[in-house]
């Protein structure tokens, strides 16, 4: 559905999702597995062209993912524990693998 959003979908001047930002993230869920994906609280694109998905566990911890045209950020927050922050990640094994292993502890 995100597909079918247009200039300015949230009146705002939002930008629609872009093709590189969509296909990063496909491959993104792709290389996470199905045991992290199957966590994903919700998914939804943001105004300037990408999209985030989030994980929320019981006790209210979060993982929060943006997927851009070239590289990823998310930051994680558990319990009692300030955020942590990871910006402007590559699309590699070792970025990937790190991100999971976060998913995995929510």
């Amino acid at each position: 559905s995100f597909k079918s959003l247009n200039n300015n979908w949230d009146g705002y001047n939002a930008i629609p999702l872009e093709v590189e930002s969509a296909s990063n993230a496909i491959f993104l869920i792709n290389e996470l597995g199905e045991k992290n994906v199957e966590k994903i609280n919700d998914f939804y694109p943001n105004t300037h062209g990408t999209i985030s998905f989030e994980w929320v566990n019981e006790s209210n911890e979060k993982l929060f993912v943006e997927v851009g045209n070239e590289k990823f950020s998310f930051f994680v927050k558990y319990n009692n524990t300030k955020p942590k922050f990871f910006n402007d990640m590559e699309f590699n094994n070792e970025n990937i693998k790190k991100l999971s292993t976060f998913i995995k502890s929510i």
